[in-house]
């Protein structure tokens, strides 16, 4: 993909990656009782990776698994398996 496209969605991932954002605080309330700090999680089903960031800046070990790397996070890459045998 040139440079010239991807620059021209850089918008739209900067909308989307906010919304994701605001939607992943949510979820993190809901589960941030059951954990401790510095417990290793396990993000099944990453998808945008952005619950694994969050968790992450919040000091947890998260590895994020899916079956591709739809990853809005640059540094974040999940660890891609065939949705049939966890890779650990």
């Amino acid at each position: 993909m040139s440079f010239k496209l991807i620059a021209r969605f850089e918008p739209l991932r900067r909308v989307l990656y906010s919304l994701a954002a605001w939607r992943v605080e949510e979820k993190i309330v809901e589960i941030s009782s059951h954990l401790k700090p510095g417990d290793r999680v396990l993000d099944v089903g990453a998808g945008n990776c952005v619950p694994s960031q969050t968790l992450q800046k919040r000091g947890y070990d998260v590895v994020p698994l899916d079956l591709r790397n739809l990853s809005f996070i640059d540094e974040i890459e999940p660890v891609i398996y065939d949705g049939e045998a966890i890779p650990f």
